[in-house]
């Protein structure tokens, strides 16, 4: 109700007592007055809406790409439990500092073997994705979940197609309502 509208945002952690912790970039004037909230203020919230990480985690090994504050459900997903399967995590940023969790995230590549971080700046132009692809000799048995802005998801479909990764097993968030 403080900004007059409604906004999709991904939780990053589940604490005890049911603590909910969201992680919001200042994009506008309502994630901007949201970043300004003190702790423990009580909020309304709805959802989940929609599936992200739950389709084909546990059967077989994963491909995640995030870009910028994408990386919220990846996160999440690292605090809650260690990688079963072997999982590649490109985290896609303009610049480092604009890389939210980087420390947290090096610290769990380092203590799970199944976990491979790959932090890569790009500065205003467009990744290259091609040799990222090329790194995972197994993609097409891959579960590829991309969270990030339109655009990546768009320029990431055509090159996982181009590589024999079936469509059923491409997964991207929008931050949308369903």
């Amino acid at each position: 109700a403080a900004c007059g509208a409604f906004h999709p945002f991904t939780i990053s952690d589940i604490r005890a007592q049911g603590r909910l912790k969201v992680a919001i970039k200042a994009l506008g004037p309502c994630s901007a007055q949201l970043q300004a909230l003190r702790p423990d203020t009580l909020v309304q919230l709805q959802g989940p809406f929609g599936e992200f990480l739950g389709a084909g985690a546990a059967e077989r090994p994963q491909f995640w790409v995030a870009g910028g504050i994408g990386i919220t459900p990846f996160i999440a997903a690292l605090r809650q439990r260690p990688c079963t399967q072997p999982t590649a995590l490109l985290y896609l940023v303009r610049q480092e500092a604009d890389a939210a969790f980087l420390p947290e995230l090096r610290a769990l590549a380092a203590a799970q073997a199944l976990f491979t971080l790959w932090p890569q700046t790009t500065g205003d132009m467009p990744p290259a994705l091609e040799p990222w692809l090329d790194r995972l000799p197994d993609l097409p048995q891959r579960e590829v979940q991309v969270c990030g802005p339109p655009a990546l998801v768009q320029a990431l479909l055509p090159l996982l197609a181009g590589r024999g990764v079936p469509a059923r097993q491409v997964h991207h968030e929008a931050f949308d309502f369903r």
